[in-house]
């Protein structure tokens, strides 16, 4: 995973952030819920180019785990599909 093309990819997509004040200090865990939550399809593709499918697919099902989840349930359930069939 190429941290810095990371880095230049959410300073470009920002607007999927906008409650976070330091961007550039934001965890993967907190890029990941914010792109699957408010991103495009073409958004979570780019973004699964630069971290892989399955470090995605791994920090997504840890944070189904969590007490307290941000994903909608039709979220969920579409990304729980998509990683068990496809990472």
């Amino acid at each position: 995973m190429n941290d810095l093309k990371l880095q230049k990819f959410i300073s470009q997509k920002a607007h999927l952030m906008w409650y976070i004040d330091e961007i550039e200090k934001v965890s993967k865990s907190s890029i990941v819920e914010s792109f699957l939550n408010y991103g495009s399809w073409d958004d979570i593709q780019e973004l699964i180019k630069i971290m892989g499918k399955e470090n995605i697919s791994i920090i997504f099902k840890k944070q189904l785990k969590n007490k307290r989840i941000n994903y909608s349930n039709k979220t969920k359930n579409f990304f729980s599909l998509y990683f068990n069939n496809n990472a």
